[in-house]
């Protein structure tokens, strides 16, 4: 490997480890990532920082703890303090460029990086509502199950047509790269979001939802009793969600699971699109290709659809490492995605110098162990909406403990019952394991500190949102400089924000809790 290797980082959105082809059977079709696994290094605990979209890309960038960057849900921004590894790598002497999607609010969408190939899907808004905790409402039963509509969702929504744009932005980049007089090493970071859900209504969707919906697709087993054994967040989770008793219904996952695998294997092609460009432009040699996601998907499992929990299939992202001199191969050893920045760091050939939380996983590419081990602590938390309060997860050797802030704590033996069926937070005989894991979590974090600055950002966020709202000269100008934005860039996916406009009239409006609410 060159002492100044290129970097092209894609990180997709809402895909688990649990659905990657290389880990394991799965029931997606995926040739291009099936074909980058067996010819990357393989980490198979790889796991997000934050179950969620925003922090756990805010930490991807920073190589910090979500409870570091100051951005702690979604409607948050990395803070201009913040340096991220495009500010690493552009001080390096690199190229830098950003592609898709990275769930950066604000008119400032680069942070660090030179230049983007293509905007962020999300507007580009200036404020947003603050993130207060849900009311901890008491648990009711399931309401009846909702019809299951075996139809495919069509809509006019332009996320397709911005992943389609943001792959060829790239591959037009890559494939002018040879003949490019800036001759800087660079980094290119693409972003894909046709995985999340909500993003259904591409036309080529229709087809690969049909094929799997016939296909006889492995399905969650989950049953009114596994329902009434489910730790008291999970079910209040499910609670807030607006989730019935289709949970139970075969047919209900068989849809979901058909939806999802459509989206995916859509993503897998533009993934493939980029393996193709970077091919046929001699840069593989160079290039070290990293290719992850910030978070998964529970995909049924426990009766949830979604993230915002610390279950494995919501926690472990695939992490596929190709690059030049090192051969495939698998690590078992625990990394997580805030050891990006500093792993690329090393494999530049720089010092980090600034405070980072991660650990350059570097030296796995060359044979040896993952910084942490295969028992080592991973650390990851939770600040935002369906949520009575923050959570935080501690998983340590087999253990894995889970503390919220006003539900009981779960702690899960992961050798054991890897499916997490058994929640052992309550049994007196594992108290010595909940002590040690409990003071793990303090050594890293002063929980009653932190939530008291976390109160205090929400209400300050919340009165800068209001103040926005309130005047209409703002809100006339902020329109004009967004619109200014979107001329300017021509991007053709972009629908004028009708699409955008129309999900956000469906939402339902923000009202603050008071302060006794919060208590």
């Amino acid at each position: 490997m060159s002492a100044s290797p290129n970097f092209v980082v894609i990180m997709v959105e809402h895909f688990g480890a649990n659905l990657c082809p290389g880990y394991g059977p799965t029931p997606l079709r995926a040739p291009a990532l099936e074909r980058l696994a067996a010819e990357s290094v393989r980490f198979d605990q790889a796991h997000c920082p934050a179950p969620v979209c925003g922090p756990s890309r805010f930490a991807f960038l920073s190589g910090c703890h979500v409870h570091n960057t100051g951005a702690y849900d979604n409607g948050s921004t990395i803070p201009p303090w913040l340096p991220t590894f495009g500010h690493l790598l552009t001080s390096a002497g690199y190229r830098t460029l950003l592609c898709g999607r990275m769930h950066i609010h604000g008119l400032d969408t680069l942070h660090g990086f030179e230049s983007r190939l293509s905007s962020e899907i999300i507007e580009p808004v200036l404020g947003t509502p603050a993130d207060f905790p849900a009311p901890l409402v008491p648990l009711r039963p399931l309401p009846p199950a909702r019809p299951v509509p075996l139809d495919y969702p069509a809509t006019d929504s332009p996320l397709h047509r911005h992943d389609e744009y943001v792959a060829r932005r790239a591959c037009e980049f890559l494939r002018a790269r040879p003949r490019d007089p800036d001759r800087r090493p660079f980094l290119l970071t693409v972003g894909f979001l046709a995985p999340h859900p909500g993003s259904d209504g591409h036309p080529a969707f229709a087809p690969l939802y049909a094929d799997y919906l016939r296909r006889e697709l492995p399905l969650p087993d989950f049953t009114p009793a596994d329902y009434e054994a489910l730790p008291e967040h999970v079910r209040r989770l499910l609670q807030i969600a607006g989730a019935g008793r289709e949970i139970f219904d075969p047919a209900h996952h068989r849809r979901e699971r058909a939806l999802h695998l459509a989206r995916c294997e859509y993503m897998d092609r533009q993934v493939g699109r980029i393996l193709e460009a970077l091919r046929d432009s001699g840069l593989e040699r160079d290039t070290v290709l990293l290719f992850t996601a910030d978070h998964g998907e529970n995909f049924g499992e426990h009766g949830l659809w979604g993230k915002m929990n610390f279950y494995q299939e919501a926690q472990r992202v695939p992490l596929l490492v190709r690059a030049p001199g090192a051969p495939p191969a698998v690590v078992s050893g625990r990394v997580s995605l805030i050891d990006v920045l500093p792993t690329l760091a090393a494999l530049a050939g720089r010092p980090v110098p600034f405070p980072v939380d991660g650990l350059s996983f570097a030296p796995a590419l060359r044979g040896e162990p993952a910084p942490r081990g295969e028992d080592g602590l991973l650390f990851s938390e939770y600040h935002g909406y369906r949520s009575a309060g923050s959570a935080y997860m501690v998983l340590k050797d087999r253990w894995k403990y889970c503390r919220y802030r006003s539900e009981p704590c779960e702690l899960y033996d992961l050798r054991a019952d890897p499916a997490e069926r058994r929640d052992l937070g309550a049994q007196l005989e594992f108290e010595p394991v909940r002590r040690d894991l409990r003071a793990e979590l303090d050594r890293l974090l002063d929980l009653d500190d932190f939530e008291r600055r976390l109160e205090r950002y929400n209400l300050q966020r919340q009165a800068v949102y209001e103040a926005l709202e309130a005047s209409p000269v703002i809100r006339r100008d902020t329109a004009a400089r967004l619109d200014a934005v979107r001329r300017e860039l021509a991007e053709p996916w972009w629908d004028g924000g009708q699409y955008m406009a129309r999900e956000k009239a469906k939402a339902r409006p923000f009202v603050p809790l008071t302060p006794t609410e919060r208590t």
